[in-house]
């Protein structure tokens, strides 16, 4: 039996929840837990398809469109991967048909990503938010550009290396992903396009200068003015980083350089005291920093037994400024034991490895090991010179997969709860616990629903981030519904069916 699939919306007004075993697809109102629309998967794709497909059908996503300012959500994508086959509901009207997409069935559709809507975009035509998706076909081979509004593929962007990137703090206007090419050993390409709302126009392909195997870290500084491209998997030791703005700079040779591309060789090997060469699987994270409003910095952290090492780039000076290190052993911070947090000396293994990284303005946070989060503050001195201090030590007992900030505190969210931790580094906080797993969080303004699986299926909760553990204050199971049942389907991207206008 399989689990259902929930998805909560970007408005945190609904959830949708796929029902596999009853092939149902419901859009529920969050906040009361009523239905608001139910379809019948399978009704709906025989219309499309015309076929009497007898077997259940295998839904492997639910994706919510990205919403405009103080709107709401409208449209929900529906991944049919037996049938390679993505549908687009619109359910502010129950009579409007879905939209269907079908790819190939070599090719198959891995998962599916909308497109951020610009705010000051007009309200054009049927529909509103987003109106532009990618579409991710299976083992990467390639990724599609769709417009509800045409009936044609925009872009065809073949194996790409990353999910599509959008450039901060410009209104979703410009966005990028990483692909290779289709000559062998050729350094991939990164493509930059300009979002008008309903289509999107490439703008700039930038070629990399170096040849690359493995997917590289993409990210933007929070103000959108520079790129950074860093990969620690393409030699035996050290990293490259490469920093862009987003139209490149020429070189004499007429060829797009970076304005700045850091090697770094000798990381990860030592000479011992023992006078024997020492080597060890260094695994390093890069992430913006802001200390200033002008001043925009790169973190490059590493793990060297319990040392922390973290090298500092100072952007505006295009070169590594400092490089600081932090010992970590019997360090004092808050141990979850059971049902409660204690203070007290926390002792980390031997084998350290750097799981997930968090960024927030002067703030680093690193999880090791799935278990220890260290939270790293950096600050400007008097001087003019940086400074960085470990401002909390925190071991849970489960694993942890997602932590962000939320009102000046940190939401730590592992398998079996979510941990509140402010600035003050006072006691640790839980918000939610379960017998269960958690799945999938979908923070609010001042709260946060948790989706989370258990022996009676598949739930979800809504609890205030203010809130220390309490009795659940929403908490949903399987309801009853109602299905509906459209007769005719509306194929936008079935090109055959189509009467062209002459």
């Amino acid at each position: 039996m399989r689990p259902d699939i929930l998805a909560v919306s970007l408005c945190h007004k609904y959830i949708a929840r796929l029902k596999h075993e009853e092939n149902k697809l419901e859009i529920l109102n969050l906040p009361t837990s009523t239905i608001y629309r139910s379809y019948n998967i399978q009704t709906l794709t025989r219309s499309f398809s015309q076929i009497n497909h007898t077997s259940s059908y295998v839904v492997s996503q639910l994706q919510w469109e990205h919403i405009l300012p103080d709107s709401v959500s409208t449209k929900l994508a529906v991944v049919i991967d037996n049938l390679h086959i993505a549908m687009i509901i619109d359910f502010r009207n129950e009579d409007v048909e879905p939209i269907f997409i079908k790819q190939p069935r070599n090719e198959g559709i891995e998962s599916i990503e909308w497109i951020p809507p610009p705010s000051l975009e007009k309200d054009l035509g049927a529909y509103t938010n987003s109106r532009q998706l990618l579409i991710f076909s299976k083992h990467n081979l390639a990724a599609r550009v769709f417009s509800l509004d045409c009936t044609h593929v925009l872009f065809t962007i073949y194996k790409p290396m990353s999910s599509f990137l959008i450039r901060p703090s410009h209104d979703n206007r410009f966005w990028s992903i990483l692909a290779s090419t289709l000559e062998y050993n050729k350094p991939p390409i990164l493509y930059h396009f300009y979002n008008e709302g309903s289509v999107s126009v490439l703008i700039k392909s930038i070629k990399l200068p170096n040849t690359l195997t493995t997917e590289p870290k993409l990210s933007w500084s929070g103000k959108g003015t520079w790129l950074q491209v860093f990969s620690d998997h393409e030699t035996i030791f050290g990293y490259n980083l490469l920093i862009y703005n987003i139209l490149g700079q020429v070189s004499e040779r007429r060829k797009i350089e970076p304005l700045l591309d850091v090697e770094i060789m000798d990381n990860g090997y030592n000479m011992g005291s023992d006078g024997h060469l020492h080597f060890s699987s260094n695994q390093f994270q890069s992430n913006w920093v802001t200390l200033s409003s002008d001043r925009e910095y790169i973190a490059v952290s590493d793990l060297q037994g319990p040392q922390l090492h973290i090298q500092i780039i100072e952007i505006s000076l295009l070169r590594v400024i400092k490089s600081v290190e932090l010992n970590l052993k019997d360090k004092q911070g808050w141990k979850q034991s059971w049902d409660k947090f204690v203070y007290g000396t926390i002792t980390l293994p031997e084998t350290l490895e750097i799981t997930k990284v968090y960024s927030h303005e002067s703030e680093i946070y690193i999880c090791i090991n799935n278990t220890y989060v260290i939270g790293c503050h950096f600050r400007l001195t008097e001087s003019d010179s940086i400074e960085a201090e470990i401002k909390s030590i925190m071991e849970v007992d489960t694993f942890v997969f997602d932590f962000y900030k939320i009102d000046n505190k940190l939401l730590l969210i592992t398998e079996k709860s979510v941990v509140t931790l402010n600035d003050d580094n006072d006691k640790p906080q839980r918000i939610f616990d379960t017998n269960g797993t958690i799945k999938n969080t979908q923070p609010d303004t001042d709260q946060i629903t948790i989706i989370y699986s258990t022996t009676q299926g598949t739930l979800w909760e809504t609890v205030f981030t203010t809130n220390r553990f309490t009795s659940p204050r929403k908490k949903r199971h399987l309801l009853g519904n109602t299905s509906i049942s459209l007769d005719d389907i509306t194929d936008t991207f079935n090109l055959k069916k189509r009467i062209k206008s002459k």
